[in-house]
């Protein structure tokens, strides 16, 4: 019992301590809020007086004396450099990639088997030799024998045919004195049956005399028939002389191919047998590459394809249609241009009909030959050489690449010139030959048939957008767009670019800026540079040593110190500050100057 008593008398105490630790902790709280509030309250204040100060500049700024505006302020007209658009007369040069590869890549094979007895010197790989030349020997023995045998067959063939015509004479011969012998007995029985029909002969004698006839008969019938016998041999003789001819021919053939001579002049690639080898007929020796011409596999793209296509036609309608003409129409006339063309050449030669119609394809489907030039550098040195854009290689383009394979055709891979880089041509050097795998520059000149402008890289914008110079109705240079233009060609030596010329749009003759414009809007007034155009070669040069003011606009002293603002400040705040300076300095009575536009 006083155990228990104790135990309540200890949590009694236990409460009471937590509950005085509970109110201090309370008290702590309160003092510490009451402390934060008053920072809180001092915060506010802060913040009211900021945004008190704030609402007081910008009531200020907007409702208060605002700079006086500035009156008669002119416009500022930009300053262009421009240069006509010229018409390329001269064509296009274009330059695109190729590889040498032979003109002619042969195999020389045996046409005879044996064992390669005798290997010339010069059928190695990387030897050059002449048409004509021995490169291997096949044993020629058994071929000896069988020519020798071929030719004592045509002898006995040729026997046969003169024993034959011996047999012939000599059955002739019999064949007449047989005959003679059958018309004398033959007498001598009419005369014994005239005698037996007079009683003056027995009959035994009568039926001797016809038996002897039948006899003669009957030689005279054989002999005929030994003749004709042999009239029929005369074509099997014949025919076993001419074969036994050909044996001769074929052996001999055969002994002379057992010498094998390099069919072209070239320089040998490829060795597949050596000296005492057995070979098959038909085995192949050796590889010659054809040196005297050589070929150039280069692509073309389809737009250059089309200017060596149009090369020959002048037709300016169908290469420059009108606005309401469409492509199938134009193609039409094209084609039905050709075929008359085509037409008139073949009524005059005199071709059929068949080769009339092939040749009205061929316009579409090949182009003239085309001269063009080689180059290849090597240690500063360009070597040139001179060949033939032929013919197409292929059915169709190539289905990666997207472009039409060629060929160029080199007659003579020895006539090569040396020029420096700077173009001088060098009259002693050590020039290379053209070798199949080397990769050169094709250079091409075509004359398309469609007009093209030279114009300067600066005239032409990305997108295809020129900006011309055009007049308003009051005659005012103005900004004129012209949009879609296409690009033919672009030199990167020169900086100049063909485009395509575009009827109503960019024609020769147009004032086209070459200057930078910032944000154009088409409309907008301009100052043209006075620029000296000069022409060299075809290309139209800027000359910008002397520039003068096109056009002066009178404007007052406030308007030139506004510009002077312009200048010094780039943002627009600083042309307002600068305005209303020069409004505040104007003295009273100054007259408006002039002043050159920027």
């Amino acid at each position: 019992m006083i155990f228990m008593c104790l135990l309540f008398m200890t949590e009694k105490s236990k409460r009471k301590n937590l509950m005085r630790r509970k109110m201090a902790d309370e008290n702590v709280f309160l003092k510490e809020a009451t402390r934060s509030w008053g920072i809180l309250g001092i915060h506010i204040l802060i913040s009211a007086f900021i945004l008190a100060a704030a609402l007081a500049v910008t009531f200020f700024i907007g409702f208060g004396k605002s700079p006086r505006s500035v009156q008669n302020v002119s416009e500022i007209i930009p300053t262009v450099e421009t240069e006509i658009a010229r018409q390329e007369m001269n064509g296009v040069t274009f330059q695109v990639d190729g590889v040498v590869i032979p003109f002619r890549k042969v195999a020389v094979t045996s046409e005879v088997a044996g064992n390669i007895t005798f290997l010339a010197q010069n059928c190695r790989i990387g030897r050059y030799v002449q048409k004509g030349d021995i490169l291997a020997e096949v044993d020629r023995r058994d071929y000896q024998y069988a020519f020798e045998e071929a030719k004592q067959s045509l002898i006995k063939a040729e026997r046969e045919i003169e024993e034959w015509k011996v047999a012939v004479e000599n059955n002739q011969e019999r064949l007449k004195i047989t005959q003679e012998q059958f018309d004398t007995q033959k007498q001598e029985t009419e005369r014994c049956r005239t005698l037996y029909q007079k009683g003056a002969v027995s009959q035994s004698e009568m039926e001797t005399a016809m038996l002897n006839l039948l006899t003669r008969k009957e030689t005279v019938v054989t002999l005929t028939n030994e003749s004709r016998t042999l009239e029929a041999q005369e074509e099997r003789l014949i025919a076993n002389r001419d074969l036994a001819k050909v044996e001769v021919g074929k052996a001999e053939l055969n002994l002379e191919r057992c010498t094998v001579y390099a069919p072209l002049t070239g320089l040998v690639v490829g060795l597949d047998v050596e000296q005492d080898k057995f070979i098959q007929r038909g085995e192949s020796l050796v590889t010659i590459h054809d040196t005297s011409r050589l070929e150039v596999q280069c692509s073309l793209y389809m737009k250059q394809v089309e200017w060596l296509w149009s090369e020959n036609r002048n037709d300016e309608d169908a290469q420059n249609p009108l606005p309401n003409q469409n492509t199938e129409q134009v193609t039409r006339v094209t084609r039905e241009k050709i075929s008359n063309e085509t037409a008139n050449e073949v009524t005059e030669s005199g071709m059929p009909e068949e080769e009339s119609d092939s040749a009205v394809l061929r316009h579409f489907y090949q182009f003239d030959d085309t001269p063009v030039v080689l180059h290849y550098e090597l240690n500063g040195v360009i070597y040139q050489w001179r060949g033939t854009l032929t013919y197409l290689d292929g059915p169709g383009l190539d289905s990666r690449t997207r472009m039409m394979p060629c060929r160029v055709v080199v007659d003579d891979p020895l006539d090569v010139e040396a020029f420096t880089a700077d173009g001088r041509k060098l009259q002693k050097s050590v020039s290379p030959t053209l070798m199949p795998g080397m990769f050169v520059t094709v250079e091409i000149h075509a004359q398309p048939a469609r007009r093209l402008l030279n114009l300067s890289e600066m005239a032409l914008l990305p997108g295809g957008t020129v900006w011309k110079i055009g007049k308003n109705e009051e005659g005012r240079d103005i900004l004129v767009r012209a949009s879609n233009i296409m690009t033919a060609h672009f030199d990167t030596k020169t900086g100049r670019v063909l485009v395509y010329a575009k009827r109503g749009i960019l024609e020769p003759g147009d004032q086209v800026i070459v200057s930078p414009l910032a944000s154009p809007v088409e409309g907008t007034f301009v100052n043209i540079k006075d620029t000296d155009l000069k022409e060299e070669n075809g290309t139209v040069k800027l000359d910008l040593s002397q520039d003068r003011e096109v056009t002066e606009k009178k404007v007052s002293a406030s308007d030139s110190k506004l510009i002077s603002g312009i200048e010094a400040a780039p943002e627009s705040e600083k042309v307002l500050e600068a305005g209303s300076s020069a409004e505040n300095s104007k003295e009273p009575g100054k007259a408006p100057g002039k002043e050159e536009m920027p």
